[in-house]
């Protein structure tokens, strides 16, 4: 049960992922971020629920065990590594029976193989769409996710330089706590 701004019991319980997945039966695009500890698990369930599973968007750290998984699991899952080179990229590129429909790419600043419009072009051209996170997660260098191009610098400062940078840089989803925002600025700045 969840706890309340005092530590008090809301009232409001955690959904269980079987239960979520029951939702998912029209078409709904959805990701499935932080499963990699139990890939076998989430699999079995899922298995319970074939709409949801030509729906989801399964995330995990470039790592052999887990694209292991994906390459020898019968189910064919939309897969969507999360990078930091190109050389992850390669890797995950290398099997292939693995189901890969884009990257989430984690930008450390605006030097990364991944802000490079020419790599993010060569990734497009492999048929894959480019993710990046702008939500900013803590002060620390270990939440850079997106070369300083945040959420923070689009609210309250100027949201051409953070969102706008990062669209016309070519990445197709930018992750964000702020989507009402986000689509007010794409509506009124990108053409």
């Amino acid at each position: 049960e969840y706890r309340n701004c005092i530590g008090e019991p809301s009232g409001q319980k955690v959904q269980r992922f079987e239960e979520v997945l029951q939702y998912f039966t029209h078409g709904e695009l959805f990701n499935i971020d932080r499963s990699w500890p139990a890939l076998s698990e989430m699999g079995a369930v899922m298995q319970k629920y074939p709409d949801a599973i030509y729906q989801a968007v399964i995330k995990s750290p470039v790592q052999t065990e887990y694209l292991d998984f994906f390459q020898r699991c019968p189910q064919k899952y939309m897969y969507m590594p999360i990078v930091y080179s190109m050389k992850d990229i390669e890797k995950v590129l290398s099997y292939p029976d693995i189901n890969v429909v884009g990257v989430e790419a984690i930008v450390k600043g605006e030097d990364s193989e991944l802000f490079q419009k020419d790599n993010i072009k060569w990734i497009h051209d492999q048929g894959l769409f480019v993710w990046i996170n702008t939500i900013m997660l803590g002060g620390s260098d270990v939440f850079i996710l997106s070369g300083g191009h945040n959420d923070n610098m689009a609210l309250l400062e100027d949201a051409g330089p953070a969102w706008g940078t990062l669209i016309e840089r070519g990445y197709n989803v930018l992750q964000t706590d702020w989507p009402f925002q986000l689509n007010r600025y794409r509506t009124k700045s990108v053409r």
